[in-house]
């Protein structure tokens, strides 16, 4: 499934507010599951982004937390 909307300038507030509004109501980038959207997304942030955006604030944090339960699940079981 490819990006449907692009983020440009997400060190930027005016990428981080489009992002935030398109997090609304969502949990991930393309809907209700962790993608490589959401992986190509994360990667272009350089940090959580602040409490001015509360929905790209709380899907950084699940993006990280699946990220890092994948790199233990690898590090467990290979």
């Amino acid at each position: 499934m490819a990006v449907a909307v692009i983020f440009v300038d997400l060190h930027a507030e005016s990428g981080l507010k489009s992002l935030d509004a398109h997090l609304s109501g969502k949990s991930y980038i393309s809907g209700d599951e962790f993608t490589k959207d959401d992986i190509k997304v994360y990667a272009a942030m350089i940090g959580k982004p602040g409490d001015e955006f509360p929905n790209a604030g709380k899907w950084y944090e699940l993006v990280q937390s699946s990220l890092a339960a994948r790199s233990m699940s690898v590090l467990v079981f290979d």
